[in-house]
């Protein structure tokens, strides 16, 4: 992104652990406050782990998956609809639910 941004100097990047809710609450009180006229959000953020049903971090890694593949956008989605009209909200999937890794 760095790199990305010093080709386009009005470029703007913010880290946010979309896994943790107080992260995605934290960046939307950042965009309230700092660009409320945004009416665009994507949501193009996604994991996919490899796994077994008897590994150790089976279920730790299967939260994190949930939280970011399908939490978060809603989350998001939910917040940024408090944001001014008129609003965009465009979810980037890979498909992968559909056909995950066996």
């Amino acid at each position: 992104l760095e790199e990305a941004q010093k080709k386009h100097s009005q470029l703007i990047i913010k880290a946010c652990d979309l896994e943790s809710e107080d992260d995605r609450e934290s960046l939307f009180k950042w965009i309230q406050t700092e660009h409320p006229d945004l009416n665009v959000l994507v949501n193009n953020a996604g994991i996919q782990h490899w796994a077994n049903l008897d590994d150790a971090d089976f279920m730790k890694k299967t939260r994190q998956e949930i939280s970011i593949n399908i939490e978060a956008p809603l989350h998001l989605g939910h917040l940024f609809l408090k944001l001014s009209e008129p609003k965009i909200i465009m979810n980037v999937t890979s498909g992968l639910s559909y056909v995950p890794f066996a």
